[in-house]
């Protein structure tokens, strides 16, 4: 996923499955592994259980920064 759909990002958050669903979170198959979907029934109380989720960060190995001209 870093490589093709967030290399534009130098930094990726990285969560624990488990720490989603202990934050009342649904954690809903895509059935493309590793890819899940994220969802509560407010979109509000949503960004606010993933923001406190345990998670860590890492730099993206894919990412490709931007050229900027001369």
């Amino acid at each position: 996923m870093c490589e093709s759909k967030l290399s534009s990002f130098s930094v990726v958050a990285v969560f624990d499955r488990a720490e989603h669903e202990a934050s009342g979170l649904l954690v809903v198959p895509t059935f493309r592994t590793p890819h899940v979907t994220i969802a509560h029934g407010d979109l509000d109380r949503l960004v606010a259980r993933l923001l406190n989720c345990r998670h860590t960060l890492r730099p993206n190995a894919y990412h490709e920064p931007e050229e900027t001209e001369p």
